[in-house]
């Protein structure tokens, strides 16, 4: 009759022994969901990328431009003609720079076109060639680059969707919402960078470039040696370096005024000092 209430003792030690168990081993289960194991991130990170390849297949991804060199009769009215039809086509001058040298005068431009409207463009453009230098057309196929950016990102969207669900609902500590707090900004900072580079390809994609020379040839005309001004130019110049001669001529006086006033004490007391001198000098010859 003793044993059994010992027996009964034993037995709750060893449930609750049990139960301390089964608490630590939901403590480490709670740990390990807070920190994605590889395998649980990889079957993520496969999941995501199967969803985001199924939504990026919608054609190629290509970046199309155009070097084109050719000549014309007048420069300025093909330019003018140019950036009419640049505009009637949806498009803008990105930049352009005129040269004229000895024997020809250039213009170099940069169209920016909607990418459905290039080949139609650069048809027209070629109306205005008197001669055509040059006309290559190149295009980048990006689409590899364009679906992997897409598919990262939609990743590096759920694993920051994930980590924002620990933070709310499974982070039990400061330390817990710290390390889920700086997670997020590592994540976000990613997706950022993903999201600029996507935009970056669809802009190029969605309009290509032409870079367009124009020229026409000139009459040679040697460049002068030196610039002759003429006789008038020349006597205002000297007109006006006068007049700065006598400007610095008072500023140096500015300068130096106590010399200046000193020699005109001695000027103006000439006399007097010359007279004492002699009369110094009488006295001495008279002493002697």
């Amino acid at each position: 009759m003793r044993r059994f209430p010992v027996c009964i003792f034993i037995s709750f030690l060893l449930l609750a022994c049990s139960n301390d168990k089964a608490g630590f081993a939901s403590m480490e289960a709670s740990n390990d969901d807070f920190y994605a194991s590889g395998d649980e991130a990889q079957a993520l990170q496969t999941t995501s990328r199967e969803e985001a390849a199924d939504m990026a297949i919608v054609g190629r991804k290509i970046i199309k431009n155009a070097d084109f060199r050719m000549k014309v009769k007048k420069v300025d009215s093909s330019s003018k003609k140019i950036e009419d039809l640049v505009a009637s086509h949806g498009g803008y001058i990105n930049s352009k720079n005129l040269t004229n040298d000895s024997y020809q005068l250039s213009n170099r431009i940069v169209i920016k076109v909607p990418a459905e409207k290039f080949e139609n463009l650069l048809e027209e453009i070629a109306k205005e060639a008197v001669f055509v230098n040059s006309n290559r057309v190149y295009s980048t196929d990006v689409t590899e680059e364009f679906i992997d950016i897409q598919t990262r990102l939609q990743t590096k969207k759920n694993v920051r969707d994930r980590y924002i669900d620990i933070l709310r609902n499974k982070a039990k500590s400061v330390e817990d919402v710290l390390k889920a707090e700086e997670a997020i900004r590592v994540v976000q900072e990613e997706i950022e960078s993903k999201e600029g580079r996507l935009k970056y390809l669809q802009n190029q994609i969605a309009l290509s470039t032409i870079n367009l020379e124009i020229y026409e040839e000139v009459e040679y005309r040697a460049e002068p040696a030196a610039y002759n001004k003429s006789f008038g130019k020349r006597i205002l110049a000297g007109l006006g370096s006068g007049w700065e001669l006598i400007l610095s001529i008072f500023v140096g006086i500015a300068h130096i005024w106590p010399i200046v006033l000193l020699g005109g004490l001695l000027l103006w007391q000439r006399k007097r000092i010359f007279r004492r001198l002699r009369t110094t000098r009488s006295e001495r010859s008279g002493s002697s």
